[in-house]
């Protein structure tokens, strides 16, 4: 019990009275830390073990969460819209991998029982790179320099010309993994028997 009324000091009637100390109606505070609360089950809890509202995981004593990063995990998937996997990456938020497509995650699977395998995932958006931002570049660079530098500078109009064009050959995509939506993983028909191993 880690929660304490907070006290106000009352003046005696008289000077020569000593003070009394009254509690603050529905202000506590926490005893390790004095950081005040507005309830006492808060201020206990300020600075004792915290878990998970579901699984009853500890999270910590400064944790400022309610669930553990499995239980958010599954939480967003059970709230996602179930859609048809169509190929592509996808994303294991258990795990926090992406994989290039279905195979790719069932081979990383391949030795675990069906059971321990992550039956829903996430599918990706591949995301093109659009290059360097050549305009806040520009001005990051001109920023602290004399208001008329920027009338001294030789063929600025090149400069953006050029990033533009290399900004144009760029193909590198990043994978982002749409967490509205989810798939589901089907069990194949020849994935080893988790009694029997074959």
């Amino acid at each position: 019990m880690n929660g304490h009324s907070l006290y106000v000091q009352v003046p005696g009637e008289t000077p020569n009275d000593p003070p009394t100390y009254k509690p603050y109606k529905n202000l506590w505070n926490c005893g390790v830390c004095d950081r005040l609360a507005y309830s006492l089950e808060v201020a206990d809890k300020c600075c004792g073990m915290k878990y998970c509202d579901l699984c009853k995981k500890e999270l910590g004593v400064k944790s400022y969460t309610t669930l553990c990063g499995d239980c958010v995990d599954q939480a967003r998937l059970d709230k996602a819209e179930l859609v048809e996997y169509t190929g592509g990456p996808i994303y294991d938020p258990g795990s926090d991998r992406y994989f290039e497509n279905e195979e790719e995650f069932l081979d990383t699977h391949c030795d675990s029982p069906w059971g321990d395998v992550p039956q829903e995932l996430h599918p990706c958006e591949e995301i093109k790179w659009e290059g360097v931002d050549i305009m806040s570049a520009y001005e990051n660079a001109t920023s602290d320099l004399a208001e008329d530098f920027e009338r001294t500078i030789v063929d600025i109009d090149g400069l953006f010309k050029f990033v533009e064009e290399w900004n144009g050959k760029q193909t590198r995509v990043s994978l982002e993994p749409d967490m509205m939506k989810k798939i589901t993983i089907a069990k194949p028909a020849d994935w080893p028997d988790e009694e029997t191993g074959a």
